[in-house]
């Protein structure tokens, strides 16, 4: 007996030796030779048929972490002493995590079991481990529009973690893809940002659009910072790149701050079968959820997220019914929620009418200035600035300023459909109008340039009353402007 356990000893310490100094013996014959080789894909290329290949090298990474937990007790063995009792006692080293998470482990090890007996043939049959079945996904959360609002609109957090709250969830695209891009990733010009193969699942490079709000925002971002090309879209308030962690730990003290976990606090306290918020569901799950509730095609959104398959998007079923049935709506205008000088864009077109929070954002200051904001004007006002300064309108008006006769359709907003219109010549005075509110209109967007938001709510106010008074001309026969607020007063024209 004791001659035995001598030789067994011998022999252990002799795989010992081998594990640390590989290339050694004709082949891995250890437990540990066996799970590196493995972990580093040698085995998919050298035995396509029998062991699944892995292209991607971060799965392949975190194969190794995961089998490192099994090497002090199982490390130096050879697959012929290993038995059920070593598996046990294997197992007792997996660290303590989630269910799912542990099954994974367990996967792992009996990959490697099975490798050892085919194709290696190190022994005749695998060593059979249980694996319990998959745990029922928890319920998610997500941010509501108000909830994003309340979260990048307070000077609370720093700004630049602000702005990256913002920036996932309305691109709804991985932490690590957003916090990997550089400058040199996105066109400004085009509003396209572009993915590196690397840093994908895929392992295939992606490109994805930008909505308006959020391309006005990078793009104001970048003519204050001037940065090079290969900085940093995302950096910490010190500089610094960011990291997942940081932003997990920020994410919840931010949430904090704000108060968000007293107004919503199954935020940060989830109960039986309920998942708290992750950095993962404030971008990818609220953009997804939302985009979704709002009726945006599942191909729009895959282009956008990253997603390679539908299904992959029927995992938020359930809560994007949830926030069809509340009426959500969509997310606040990025550059002007953020309180960023110049910020003019409502928001993307196809959530134009449903967008948070356009009566808030009219009147935002940048946050440095330390004034207080004044008075919501309503939506209907900022939804005729912006369709006037930007749109096709505001063109067309440009050739009647210079002496070019403009189509009778200019005569009226897109919100006021006939006014003005005539099969006829243009009334003179319809296109003096007109050209009345191309100038205030004009005067809006250089106001709003400038910061003067006293100038540019009493020059919105004048706008909006004297689209009402053409408005009330064409259906009640009012025939000035004076009486138009007269009558909108209550007294007689």
């Amino acid at each position: 007996a004791a001659l035995e356990r001598s030789e067994k000893g011998f022999r252990l310490i002799e795989a010992g030796i081998e594990a640390f100094t590989p290339g050694q013996s004709e082949g891995p014959q250890t437990f540990r030779q066996v799970a590196e080789y493995f972990s580093k894909g040698h085995f998919q290329d050298e035995y396509p048929d029998a062991v699944k290949k892995r292209k991607d090298p971060k799965s392949l990474a975190l194969s190794a972490k995961r089998l490192e937990a099994f090497y002090p007790e199982l490390g130096p063995m050879l697959f012929s002493e290993i038995d059920k009792a070593a598996v046990e006692r294997a197992k007792k080293r997996i660290p303590k995590v989630g269910p799912n998470t542990r099954r994974a482990y367990l996967q792992e090890l009996r990959r490697v079991l099975n490798i050892a007996a085919e194709p290696l043939g190190l022994v005749p049959h695998a060593l059979a481990i249980a694996i319990p079945p998959k745990a029922p996904r928890k319920s998610f959360v997500f941010l509501y529009p108000e909830n994003d609002y309340q979260l990048i609109s307070s000077g609370r957090p720093p700004f630049a973690r602000r702005f990256l709250y913002a920036y996932l969830s309305r691109t709804g695209r991985r932490i690590h893809e957003v916090l990997l891009g550089t400058w040199g990733h996105v066109d400004l010009k085009a509003g396209v940002v572009r993915v590196e193969a690397d840093w994908t699942k895929t392992r295939v490079a992606q490109f994805y659009d930008l909505d308006a709000d959020v391309l006005e925002a990078l793009r104001l971002r970048h003519a204050a910072l001037q940065p090079k090309p290969e900085q940093r879209v995302f950096v910490s308030p010190g500089g610094r790149p960011m990291n997942r962690r940081s932003v997990l730990r920020w994410m919840i003290a931010d949430l904090k701050s704000v108060e968000l976990n007293k107004a919503r606090p199954e935020l940060l306290d989830a109960g039986e079968g309920e998942q708290t918020l992750r950095v993962h569901d404030l971008g990818r799950g609220t953009f997804v959820t939302l985009a979704r509730a709002m009726g945006r095609p599942d191909r729009w959104i895959m282009d956008r997220t990253g997603h390679d398959s539908v299904q992959s998007l029927e995992l938020y079923d359930r809560v994007t019914r949830s926030a069809r049935e509340r009426n959500l709506g969509w997310l606040a205008p990025m550059g002007m929620a953020l309180g960023i000088r110049g910020a003019v864009s409502i928001g993307p077109l196809w959530a134009e009418g449903q967008v948070y929070g356009l009566g808030q954002l009219w009147s935002i200051e940048d946050e440095k200035t330390g004034k207080p904001r004044g008075k919501a004007e309503s939506d209907s006002v900022l939804r005729e600035r912006h369709r006037t300064s930007i749109t096709e309108e505001n063109r067309q008006n440009t050739d009647a300023r210079e002496g070019v006769s403009p189509p009778s359709e200019a005569l009226g907003p897109p919100s006021t459909p006939n006014v003005g219109q005539s099969s006829g010549p243009a009334d003179p005075v319809a296109t003096a109008l007109a050209q009345v509110e191309l100038t205030l209109a004009k005067a809006i967007d250089r106001a709003t340039e400038a910061g003067e938001w006293a100038t540019v709510r009493i020059l919105a106010s004048e706008l909006e009353a004297r689209r009402k008074s053409r408005e009330a001309q064409r259906t009640a026969g009012v025939t000035s402007l004076e009486s138009a607020r007269a009558r909108k007063n209550g007294d007689k024209p």
